[in-house]
């Protein structure tokens, strides 16, 4: 199995919060900053590659006289989601929930957004055909293990106005989980998903 994961931050300057500019990493959305690990087949040290990220954007945030938050939601003004509209293309929802939730339970049509951890797996395979090797992307019972990290986070996931049982099929055959808020300590990633019974 392979693991990659994503922190969510929000950028702000002059006290308040701001649109990502220069070099920073940032998401779709435009007002998130994205710390994005190195994939590993460890888990702790795809967990730890992301500490690696998170410690250079931290320093990059510095160069342009900004701070950087991790609280779990927060009210974004109109203002700044207009012209983060102009100047960045989000793109369609592709993210889904097993377990029949539309969104977060956070106010949405007040402004308020999220910001969270996203944890990628993979589960490639070596096939040898003719003489030839090609790595391919096994399906796994990911929804066994979602259920695993919801049931783990539940304390976390509620308590941030988020819901279990987000997730995104990615276009190369990844599967993301994305429940969880980005103010949890990553720590418990690592002993969470080791303690999952793989079979």
């Amino acid at each position: 199995m392979k693991f990659g994961l994503e922190k969510e931050f929000w950028f702000f300057k002059k006290g308040q919060l701001s649109l990502a500019e220069g070099s920073l990493p940032f998401d779709e959305s435009g007002y998130l900053l994205e710390a994005r690990g190195k994939p590993d087949n460890c888990i702790r040290d795809a967990v730890f590659n992301l500490e690696s990220e998170i410690y250079k954007i931290k320093e990059l945030v510095k160069e342009y006289k900004g701070k950087i938050c991790d609280v779990p939601y927060i009210l974004v003004p109109e203002s700044l989601r207009f012209l983060a509209g102009r100047k960045f293309a989000k793109g369609l929802i592709k993210f889904e929930n097993y377990l029949g939730y539309d969104n977060h339970n956070v106010d949405y049509a007040k402004g308020y957004r999220t910001a969270g951890v996203h944890i990628s797996f993979s589960n490639p395979i070596e096939i040898k055909r003719k003489g030839m090797t090609q790595i391919v992307l096994q399906n796994f019972d990911w929804v066994k293990l979602f259920t695993h990290l919801d049931d783990c986070f539940s304390k976390e996931i509620e308590e941030s106005g988020r819901n279990p049982g987000f997730y995104e099929v990615k276009f190369d055959g990844r599967v993301e989980y994305r429940s969880l808020p980005s103010n949890i300590n990553l720590k418990k990633v690592i002993s969470v998903i080791q303690s999952f019974k793989w079979e």
